[in-house]
């Protein structure tokens, strides 16, 4: 019998069947009525012998020998099948049991002379085994999303960014119409400038020509105090002479210019002294009311300039020039920045296989899309709890090595390694989700 060949793939050394092939004996001595012709007779007659064994039965030709190559050509099928579901999805061994079992039924009624056939795996392949690490699917997330919201009304003037454009940090994304806010700052700045002026007056106190004046002004009514006095004694001197008016008028006119040379001295005096500190207190808190009033116009002029507040990739972009906007969480956002150096891999793991994973154990990373491409990743986040609905555990898996074929929400596949780290899946007592995230970095 002649050794099977080689197999020259993986496929032909699946199934290899061997099998014997009828020959027809030579005839014999005595049915030729020759006698052997050399010494080595005896050989041929072995040789016959053997031969002989391997002859089917002629009661089998008519109806066994369809039914056999109906067998091979199921088995050799099934095997071609098991091959390509081991390289796609781990089926092979699973298919093999089968395969085993259907050969068996077949083979049940058969001669104990026919031939069984030889399963050969390749040296790769993997026999009765289940695939190693536990193996889940999920989706490719950036880990920091900012969602870009304008922080004040208006109608979008300038809109300088596209989908898929890299923004640097402090790059402006869009700007609003901004006329009715650079009226309010320009408001604002003058407020601000008087009460300053006001604060400063205050705190210079009089000018020495103000002061002159007022001493000036008390030369004047001291003047004038002294000649009603004058006129007072007078018409003392006269009463009763001169008519009763007179008298009346002079005492009158005495009083007013007393009067006048008290208040003329009392001007002076404030003058000099300057404000009180009261006015001073006051006039600051002026100040800090028109600052604080300036600050706020500031930062709503500044708002209708939206800016990257890190560098960032525009996933999304929602908004067109001339489109009015709302403030904060009033409408959709302008646009979606992401960062895609940093990203990961979020799946559900189930509850049972909980206790296969662990913080800080590694993973293997592939997507749909770029099934050749393998990506390396630690295990980051493991949710302090359970989907009741799925009966699943959130995982998040940090990706080490990203590059430019891996986008935000792609299909991928997760390989956990074998080897678990000493973390445990479970976080510590009283742990949050943000908590068990720092202590993975």
């Amino acid at each position: 019998m002649t050794p099977p060949k080689a197999p020259d793939s993986e496929l032909d050394s699946l199934v290899v069947i061997e099998s014997t092939v009828p020959a027809a004996a030579p005839a014999s001595a005595s049915a030729t009525g020759r006698s052997p012709a050399s010494p080595s007779a005896s050989g041929a007659s072995l040789l016959s012998d053997r031969l002989e064994t391997l002859r089917l039965d002629p009661s089998m030709r008519g109806h066994s020998g369809g039914k056999l190559l109906l067998m091979w050509l199921l088995v050799l099928l099934l095997g071609v099948g098991a091959a390509i579901a081991n390289d796609r999805g781990h089926l092979g061994p699973r298919l093999r049991p089968f395969l085993a079992a259907r050969w068996a039924s077949l083979t049940a009624g058969a001669p104990a002379n026919t031939p069984t056939p030889t399963v050969i795996a390749p040296d790769n392949a993997v026999v009765d085994t289940e695939p190693s690490g536990l193996t889940t699917t999920g989706y490719i997330v950036a880990r920091k999303v900012v969602h870009i919201s304008a922080r004040v009304p208006g109608v979008i003037v300038d809109l300088p960014v596209e989908e898929g454009d890299v923004v640097e940090h402090g790059g402006l994304i869009a700007r609003l119409d901004n006329a009715r806010f650079r009226a309010d700052l320009m408001q604002a700045k003058a407020k601000v400038a008087e009460t300053e002026a006001y604060y400063a007056q205050l705190s210079a106190g009089a000018r020495q020509e103000e002061i002159n004046r007022a001493r000036a002004v008390l030369d004047a009514s001291k003047s004038d105090a002294v000649l009603a006095q004058q006129e007072k004694k007078r018409a003392e001197g006269l009463r009763g002479v001169d008519p009763e008016a007179d008298y009346e008028r002079a005492m009158a006119n005495f009083s007013r210019t007393q009067a006048v040379e008290q208040q003329a001295s009392f001007a002076l005096d404030l003058l000099k002294a300057g404000a009180r500190s009261e006015e001073l207190l006051a006039a600051k808190a002026a100040i800090a009311q028109a600052q604080g009033a300036l600050a706020k116009a500031q930062v709503l002029y500044d708002a209708t300039e939206i800016v990257a507040p890190e560098r960032g990739t525009v996933l999304t972009r929602s908004v067109e020039i001339g489109q009015g906007v709302q403030a904060e969480l009033g409408g959709p956002p302008i646009c979606v920045l992401a960062d895609l150096s940093q990203l990961e891999a979020e799946v559900d793991v189930a509850e049972r296989e909980l206790n296969k994973i662990g913080l800080e154990q590694t993973c293997e990373i592939t997507t749909e899309a770029y099934a050749d491409r393998v990506y390396r990743g630690v295990v980051r986040w493991i949710s302090s709890s359970v989907n009741r609905q799925k009966g699943s555990v959130a995982v998040k898996i940090r990706i080490d090595n990203p590059d430019g074929f891996l986008l935000p929400q792609m299909n991928c596949t997760v390989v956990f390694q074998d080897t678990k780290p000493t973390t445990p899946a479970e976080p510590a007592p009283g742990a949050t989700p943000e908590t068990t995230a720092q202590s993975a970095r």
